[in-house]
């Protein structure tokens, strides 16, 4: 029995795969909804909006010492987020524009 794509139907977008953990052949395994994935540093792919947003999303937070007046010691101070995987697009004829589909809404409200 043939396995039903949980993607068919969902715009897709040409970008190129950029893991900022690991540039030195970095793979990416993943399961989404149900579709398997397996991306390559630095390699271009078709992929639906969706995972693009998510792997676009995913980060960790960054932090750096600080001197506590108050204490006198140190504490830790989250200064940022760094990207996990970047995916920049390639082809920008298939990215839907939300400000359209927003102006839509508010046209239809």
């Amino acid at each position: 029995m043939a396995q039903k794509d949980p993607f068919k139907g969902c715009k897709h977008i040409k970008v190129r795969f950029l893991n900022n953990e690991d540039q030195e052949g970095g793979e990416l395994h993943f399961n989404f909804q149900g579709k398997y994935f397996w991306l390559k540093h630095g390699l271009e792919y078709s992929l639906p909006v969706n995972v693009v947003e998510h792997l676009n999303s995913l980060s960790v937070p960054q932090y750096s010492t600080e001197h506590d007046p108050e204490t006198g010691g140190s504490r830790s101070v989250k200064t940022g987020q760094l990207n996990r995987f970047t995916c920049l697009p390639v082809d920008f004829g298939n990215i839907p524009d939300s400000r359209e589909s927003e102006q839509k809404k508010a046209a239809n409200a």
